[in-house]
């Protein structure tokens, strides 16, 4: 549980998409410590004997054994995102109205979960919303003299709490307009290879296990530069360099929009075909390799040749796993290399 909750902290640094596991969990750990504390407040009330806020505590922990059973039969990150911050901000205002001023205190959950599960919009929406609940369990005691709930001195108590709350709150916003502002230019840094511009690995095998092989079927292509060390040895690292370059261009203007492709290995690159049987894999491989190897590239030996390597997912023992079909994709690569380069092998 704790490496769970350091996992899921640690990626709102520089992301505000966090999986639907770690939204769900998130939720689920906010309502099991509402419970907890709520049971608490229970207790107390029941000894002290005072029945209307032993029913109001009541009334509040019902508000999170709901949101539980949601996220119970639903799991749905979204739902679930949403009670289980209704719950908590609903129990913090029915403490701040029986009068626990230091309940203020406990509000920055509020901003700092929203961060976490929501869009910007619906973040300022939970996040200041509590400023108007607040500010008008405050006005009662300003306009209205029989509401005696506070006295002078938790009054001001309140009040430097909640002035923290709203800066705190103010902070956060501007934090998560930033991140959201420049989320696009911080994925491209860590979704793309820097030298040829397709997905880095991380980024591929991430993209790649949102393709289904159940509803559709899809096929990847393995590539791999044929004798790329002797372009090294012979021209220099500076001119392999701008060989992966434009190969990594090659790709990308040669395939549908939906297909991807990113950087496996050193010279190896892997392309993932949604929706596209072994058959049709093979004659976009076949046209690949027939561009490539027509192509002149800015290197002192002009010319290049790649293997390729096919496979689709319903070929593979598992075709839930990714791993297993890129392995036979990389088998017939190899296949391809051992029958003499420059060629396409998908058996």
């Amino acid at each position: 549980m704790l490496r769970a909750t350091s996992d899921c902290f640690s990626r709102t640094v520089t992301s505000t998409e966090l999986s639907e596991g770690c939204q769900i969990f998130l939720s689920f750990l906010t309502l099991i410590t509402g419970l907890i504390v709520e049971s608490v407040f229970i207790s107390l009330e029941y000894f002290i004997g005072n029945k209307l806020f032993f029913w109001g505590n009541i009334l509040t922990i019902s508000a999170y054994f709901i949101a539980l059973i949601l996220l119970k039969f639903f799991r749905k990150p979204f739902l679930s995102s949403l009670t289980s911050i209704v719950a908590l901000t609903l129990a913090l205002c029915f403490h701040l109205i029986k009068g626990e001023i230091y309940s203020l205190y406990w509000f920055p959950l509020i901003p700092l979960l929203s961060s976490m599960l929501f869009d910007f919009k619906l973040f300022l929406f939970f996040t200041y919303s509590p400023i108007f609940l607040v500010s008008l369990i405050f006005s009662f005691q300003l306009f209205d003299s029989s509401y005696v709930l506070f006295t002078k001195e938790t009054y001001k108590l309140g009040l430097s709490a909640f002035t923290a709350y709203l800066v705190f709150s103010t902070v956060a916003a501007v934090y998560r307009f930033i991140l959201d502002r420049f989320r696009e230019e911080l994925r491209l840094l860590l979704d793309k290879d820097y030298l040829t511009g397709v997905l880095t690995r991380r980024a591929l095998f991430s993209r790649l296990k949102a393709v289904n092989c159940e509803s559709s079927p899809y096929s990847v292509i393995m590539a791999d530069i044929d004798n790329f060390k002797q372009i090294n040895d012979t021209f220099g690292h500076q001119a392999g360099d701008r060989v992966l370059k434009e190969l990594g261009k090659i790709f990308k203007e040669n395939l549908r929009r939906k297909d991807f492709v990113g950087r496996y290995g050193g010279e190896e690159f892997l392309i993932v075909l949604p929706e596209t049987e072994k058959e049709n894999a093979k004659f976009v491989a076949e046209k690949l390799r027939k561009i490539i190897e027509n192509s002149v590239f800015n290197y002192p030996g002009k010319r290049i040749t790649v293997s390729f390597g096919v496979a689709e997912c319903r070929e593979a023992k598992c075709s839930k796993c990714p791993k297993e079909v890129i392995e036979l994709a990389d088998e017939r690569l190899y296949k391809a290399k051992r029958a003499g380069k420059n060629r396409v092998v998908s058996d």
